[in-house]
């Protein structure tokens, strides 16, 4: 897997006239991840926004995706199973929330 920044992404605060930034990295460190640039220069669109949401989750999504590949490839116990798809699950749950703006 190619590096990519570490920690919470999120989208800023969407102003007339200025793109879109999502934000990322670890506390103490972090650094504008992307900017989406509006196409209507008053306000962004909603799409623009959805789009925005989407790329601040890409991390979120990609770890939630890694618990479900350890779940299907996962060889223990019933309980530690169950356990770890639990836990796939809930982070998918987060993740798709974070990509629609829910979170």
């Amino acid at each position: 897997m190619a590096e990519y920044t570490k920690g919470e992404w999120k989208q800023g605060k969407p102003y007339a006239d200025k793109p879109i930034i999502i934000w990322g990295g670890k506390p103490g460190k972090r650094g504008a991840i992307a900017q989406l640039i509006q196409t209507d220069n008053e306000h962004p669109s909603k799409t623009e926004i959805a789009d925005a949401h989407l790329i601040a989750a890409a991390p979120a999504m990609y770890e939630a995706l890694r618990k479900l590949r350890a779940y299907q490839d996962f060889t223990g116990s019933q309980k530690e199973g169950k356990e770890l798809y639990q836990t796939a699950i809930r982070q998918a749950d987060q993740a798709l929330a974070e990509a629609e703006g829910k979170k």
